[in-house]
């Protein structure tokens, strides 16, 4: 009976069908109802004629049948329309709207394939929309290690200028900074002489943590780079029990370690961490901490050569003549030489007045003239056994040997006068330059180079304080 039911009902039936159905309601049997009482109502033809009742009824059915082929047809033709503006608003981009018209024909069939293809689009409209945020990190992480590795290069030109360790330390811990957001960086390098650590740079971090990496944090943190001499990763996921006191300390979930070696020897760590929980480090990360880590230890090692040869030469650059740390030494071995052989030996001491407000009005090259000037006339004037230094940036150091103090005061005097001579040959030094000077000697004033400089310095001082309260 169902089966029956079924094959009755319009709505499992196509449109063509239901179209003819609706057609044949709607022209064809009125028509034909037309025709037929045409000739009924005839009385030429008619063999029995209609009464008007039993015409107006059948007109009345005709009306029926056609309306009723006309909702069916409106019924057709309602849901193409609903269709069509509702492609029109998925095709101007609403693609969350979804056509609710379900039958059992080419509509309900044309509906369901319009909602299949606008969820397709949909999705790829959301996967789309997901690479293009996944492409923003992509590109905005990219960005950021090219601004990091951009500071590689500014290190490398750091180191090669000579700029001191301070500043490539600083510009190190900056761009560090800039690694996937970090919220602190942290160099520290251990001082083997009393086995404490001290931090060369840091930013991000509290004055309660230095404290803590003062006392005993950094200590934690080198015996755990020893065991990881590759670099430390520690993450959410780090479940050993240093990991986990760091992150408390540091008050992060995710930290990258990396020893600074010289010589296969590691002096200090530089660490990097974040507080953002959804972002972690990764060997890539680790591995850049590594180049960084590599150019410190550049910066170190260069800063140990320099200061290494620095001490090695004995010859000031500008004026030829030997350096401080030089005459220090050599007067020390002129002292024990004179008590060996109970001889005087002195040291005196020329400085340049007012030498820095000459710069201020004349300038480097006129001030480096100057102190090549003086430099020849204190090495002239002294013997093959003296010695003469640059002691300081105007000052001029002379060991004389097998002088006692008052020869040397007399030698002292005369260089001065040579070099008054030399400043009243230029009218406009005259008024600038003036020269004073201190005599030392051994053992009078000190059994030792330090005590005899420093006597030296004391009566230098004396003298330019003398001059200067003369001039006011």
């Amino acid at each position: 009976m169902g089966r029956i039911n079924k094959s009755l009902s319009l709505t499992s039936r196509g449109l063509h069908y239901k179209l003819r159905v609706a057609f044949s309601l709607m022209s064809v049997i009125p028509l034909l109802v037309c025709v037929y009482l045409f000739f009924i109502y005839n009385p030429y033809i008619a063999k029995i004629p209609f009464s008007d009742l039993q015409i107006i009824i059948s007109l009345l059915i005709c009306v029926v049948i056609a309306g009723t082929g006309f909702l069916l047809a409106k019924q057709i033709v309602d849901p193409i329309v609903t269709i069509s503006s509702e492609v029109k608003n998925i095709a101007n981009g609403n693609f969350n709207k979804t056509i609710e018209i379900y039958r059992e024909d080419e509509i309900g069939d044309l509906s369901s394939a319009l909602n299949q293809i606008t969820r397709h689009i949909r999705d790829n409209m959301d996967e789309l929309r997901s690479y293009g945020e996944r492409t923003k990190q992509i590109n905005s992480e990219i960005n950021k290690r090219v601004v990091v590795l951009s500071g590689l290069l500014q290190i490398s030109n750091l180191i090669t200028q000579g700029a001191s360790l301070t500043e490539v330390f600083e510009v190190s811990i900056s761009k560090l900074l800039q690694l996937k957001s970090s919220t602190w960086v942290i160099l520290i390098m251990k001082n083997d002489e009393n086995n404490s650590f001290k931090i060369c740079s840091q930013q991000g971090i509290s004055d309660a943590l230095q404290e803590s990496l003062e006392k005993d944090g950094a200590r934690k943190i080198f015996d755990g780079i020893l065991l990881n001499k590759n670099g430390w990763l520690i993450t959410k996921g780090s479940n050993d029990t240093k990991s986990e006191q760091l992150r408390e300390m540091f008050g992060t979930d995710h930290a990258v370690f990396m020893p600074v070696f010289r010589h296969a020897r590691i002096i200090g760590f530089l660490g990097v961490g974040n507080s953002h929980s959804e972002i972690e480090y990764t060997n890539d990360d680790l591995e850049l901490l590594q180049v960084f880590a590599k150019q410190v230890s550049i910066a170190i090692e260069n800063d140990y050569l320099a200061n290494r040869l620095q001490k090695l030469e004995i010859k000031d650059a500008l004026t030829s003549l030997y350096n401080k740390s030089f005459i220090i030494s050599r007067l020390d071995e002129e002292i024990k030489r004179a008590m060996i052989y109970q001889r005087p030996c002195a040291f005196v001491l020329f400085a340049i007045d007012n030498f820095n407000e000459f710069l201020n009005s004349f300038g480097q090259l006129a001030g480096e003239e100057v102190l090549k000037k003086v430099s020849r006339i204190i090495e002239k004037s002294c013997r093959e056994i003296d010695r003469v230094a640059r002691y300081g940036d105007s000052d001029f150091g002379v060991i004389l040997p097998e002088k006692n103090k008052k020869q040397s005061v007399s030698v002292a005097e005369e260089i001065r006068k040579k070099i008054l001579e030399f400043f009243n040959q230029e009218e406009k030094w005259k008024k600038h330059l003036t020269i004073s000077m201190a005599v030392s000697e051994n053992p009078i004033d000190g059994a030792c180079a330090k005590d005899l400089v420093e006597k030296a310095e004391k009566v230098l001082k004396s003298a330019k304080q003398e001059k200067d309260a003369a001039k006011s």
